[in-house]
């Protein structure tokens, strides 16, 4: 099931944690796909390599926002849809049609988002997989949920006990 003999010890140590806590709760071997969505940290593209058949999501929260800090409201809006639904052309002329912005977080939002769409990446993960039968549905933010459920339950946020 595993081969991350390419991951660094931590790397590996994660992700065959994470592969065996999620083996306790359902059966893998019976899991058709597993889409393993966060944001943009290489250590994330590495969980590939944990499962059998699995595909990586890049999380719509920071797309989406690294978008509209290069590109605006609207043009980050037509970008976020084009990358999502695989439209590489579309994206291209976007981003070719519009100079960097003057701010660091915006100038830094449009060279990794140049990046993504050269790299053919961000596409959601729906658009890459034919044979789905009506079961899929998307993945959600996850920066929300590991915020305000994740963090409060893990950290105690709101209980005083930080």
């Amino acid at each position: 099931m595993f081969s991350l003999s390419c991951l660094t010890s931590e790397e590996k140590d994660f992700w065959e944690g994470a592969a065996l806590s999620f083996d306790r709760i359902w059966d893998l071997s019976r899991i058709g796909l597993v889409i393993i969505n966060g944001d943009g940290a290489s250590w994330i593209d590495e969980g590939v390599l944990a499962f059998n058949k699995a595909l990586r999501q890049l999380e719509g929260f920071h797309l989406a926002r690294d978008c509209r800090r290069a590109f605006g409201r609207e043009n980050g809006a037509l970008l976020y849809k084009a990358i999502r639904g695989g439209e590489w052309e579309e994206a291209e002329w976007i981003i070719n049609s519009i100079p960097p912005p003057e701010d660091r977080k915006g100038e830094k939002s449009w060279e990794w988002i140049r990046r993504l769409v050269k790299e053919r990446r961000g596409e959601d993960w729906r658009g890459k997989v034919s044979d789905l039968g009506g079961e899929e549905r998307g993945l959600g933010a996850v920066e929300g949920n590991e915020a305000q459920i994740l963090a409060k339950r893990m950290k105690g946020k709101g209980f005083g006990l930080s």
